[in-house]
């Protein structure tokens, strides 16, 4: 499983050989994952926010 890395999914045809990395496709979806992909550091957060939110202690974390 690539799911490691934002573009991780796109090594699968890869490895597969259904593209290249030099081709247009593999650079077209690694540009779309990067876009999409978000870090468990920076998902963290984004809960937190969710949670305090939620509880109305919006003021604790802006």
């Amino acid at each position: 499983m690539y799911s490691g890395y934002p573009y991780g999914l796109s090594e699968e045809p890869v490895e597969h050989g259904v593209w290249d990395r030099d081709s247009e496709k593999y650079k077209y979806w690694v540009d779309r994952l990067k876009t999409t992909w978000l870090s468990h550091r920076d998902f963290g957060p984004l809960v937190e926010r969710e949670h305090a939110r939620v509880r109305g202690l919006e003021h604790k974390y802006g």
